[in-house]
């Protein structure tokens, strides 16, 4: 049942009373009239604003609860287009080791002085003083100074550089930053690029990256920012080559940088140039057998093309990293047949 001004704070497992107001085949519409029996995995929520800001969605639950529930829905995701044909493909997730703290970015769109993020309608403009899912230093750094009066903030912090913000001169004269990928070593990333940003995940998510992506002599990575899993995967395999292919310019000189101190210059080259378009050209002249693709897309996903693309090659081994269940299932049900 889809519920009508329903509380972002109803849970998995409570108990409602709904009035019914469309009745469909597949699905049915309501409005809330009252929780009957709060769900057992309830518990009090940590942030003062779980209610009504979208990334505290779980904060009223357990973190063994919100695992749970999160591969729940992955699956219906992935599943329910048919984009895998059965349950078992699916692993068991891996949680973090915390729920708190873990953030080394955060961005605020701000308005009157005040730090807003973004209500899930993504309009409204949800005000907060601080986030408990910044690092420790950015929550202080967010204290010690007020909000600009509009625009966008964004904060970021590495145990090399500390905590900085992007409204301040120490931020404009900063030409880079050092990220750390715990049993990886170092990265170079100007200040307004991408990183993972959460360092003990990303560390991990690496590791999975590298050994499926091992194996084979051949690696093109689209979206690769400042080319972090193919240096990686280079490290790991001597014989391998890649491509690394990312639209933003501020990436390349960085990812050269990395590859470069990682001691894999010889072996990794990188593009800056539109994911699309390049990899027709380096599918032309590629051996699909022997390459391996990886995708790190944005939340959007790959156009239509490319995942056109992508089937017609037929590479050995395809490694997708997403962060949007919902665009890797469309995506996916494009490449695969």
């Amino acid at each position: 049942v889809h519920l009508r001004s329903c509380p972002r704070s109803l849970r998995p497992g409570d108990v409602v009373r709904v009035a019914l107001e469309t009745s469909k085949k597949n699905y049915a519409r309501g409005r809330l009239l009252e929780i009957s029996a709060p769900s057992a995995s309830r518990i009090e929520p940590d942030c003062p604003y779980a209610s009504t800001c979208p990334g505290c969605a779980y904060r009223h639950v357990a973190y063994s609860c919100e695992l749970a529930w999160k591969q729940r829905q992955f699956q219906s995701f992935l599943l329910r287009g048919g984009a895998l044909a059965k349950a078992s493909a699916i692993r068991r997730p891996v949680g973090a080791p915390t729920r708190t703290g873990y953030r080394n970015k955060l961005t605020f769109a701000c308005g009157n002085g005040r730090f807003c993020y973004r209500g899930s309608d993504n309009r409204t403009a949800v005000p907060v003083a601080e986030c408990l899912l910044g690092h420790d230093a950015i929550r202080a750094l967010m204290r010690s100074a007020p909000a600009p009066a509009d625009g966008r903030c964004v904060f970021r912090w590495t145990e090399r550089d500390g905590a900085l913000r992007s409204d301040t001169p120490e931020w404009s004269a900063r030409g880079s930053l050092t990220e750390s990928l715990d049993g990886f070593g170092e990265f170079q990333v100007a200040p307004d690029s991408f990183f993972q940003t959460n360092p003990a995940m990303a560390s991990r998510l690496a590791r999975a990256v590298v050994s499926a992506a091992s194996g084979l002599p051949n690696l093109i990575e689209l979206f690769s920012g400042v080319g972090v899993f193919s240096i990686l995967a280079a490290e790991e395999n001597p014989a391998l080559r890649s491509v690394g292919v990312e639209s933003d310019p501020l990436a390349r000189p960085f990812a050269e940088r990395n590859a470069a101190s990682h001691g894999v210059a010889e072996r990794c080259s990188f593009l800056c140039a539109d994911a699309e378009r390049a990899f027709s050209e380096l599918a032309s002249r590629s051996e699909p057998d022997r390459t391996c693709v990886l995708l790190d897309p944005p939340r959007t996903g790959i156009s239509a093309n490319l995942a056109a693309a992508l089937a017609a090659f037929s590479p050995a081994r395809l490694v997708y990293v997403s962060c949007s269940a919902d665009a890797l299932r469309r995506d996916l049900e494009r490449i695969v047949p």
